[in-house]
């Protein structure tokens, strides 16, 4: 009986090997897989989110025979929910440093946010903020010297309902060149998804 299980156990193995061989080889040739993480302590709420994806096709027979390298830029966010700072860093092109800085305030966004509604939900004494990234395919706004980056924030505050939408103002083009980039976080736009609870 014992040896009847072990065989079984062994072949669904198998097959799942060679299914996830399967699919790691059809994947390669046609998408970028991204990976984006969150973590949280009492005090402070860290993400990760891509900025911009690379790939360039190198020569080959078809598509069967075209090979892909591929390279990614990703930002890093820490929310410390007591103050309402936000920071965004970009790591440098070259050398060891923060390329891009972006800042801003979460609780005087939600404070505008919540006048823009009407006054009809009071700003929370102690909001709690969930902080995550989503990617997203937004185009470059004719005459905008900046465009929404691969991926967004969404920061939803528990208390009222309002989740924000906050994006890093990415130029590309200066990036490249080596320019520095800091400034300020852009609030792109909020909703009520969830009633709140009070406080």
């Amino acid at each position: 009986m014992k040896k009847e299980h072990f065989l079984l156990s062994a072949m669904m193995s198998a097959f799942a090997l060679v299914g996830l061989g399967i699919g790691f080889y059809f994947n390669s040739s046609t998408q970028l897989i991204g990976a984006a993480a969150t973590d949280r302590n009492e005090g402070v709420i860290m993400a990760t989110g891509t900025i911009m994806t690379n790939t360039a096709v190198m020569e080959g027979a078809g598509m069967e025979g075209a090979t892909r390298n591929a390279s990614s830029l990703a930002a890093v966010y820490t929310l410390d929910q007591n103050s309402g700072h936000l920071t965004a860093g970009v790591l440098a092109r070259e050398g060891q440093s923060f390329q891009g800085i972006y800042t801003t305030n979460v609780n005087q966004g939600l404070a505008s946010v919540i006048a823009a509604g009407g006054n009809q939900v009071v700003f929370p004494q102690r909001p709690r903020y969930t902080m995550v990234t989503g990617e997203v395919s937004i185009p470059k706004q004719a005459g905008a010297k900046w465009q929404v980056p691969q991926s967004v924030l969404y920061i939803h505050e528990q208390t009222t309902g309002y989740l924000m939408v906050y994006t890093i103002p990415w130029d590309g083009a200066s990036y490249r060149t080596g320019g520095s980039q800091q400034g300020e976080m852009v609030l792109w736009t909020a909703y009520r998804f969830t009633p709140g609870y009070g406080g």
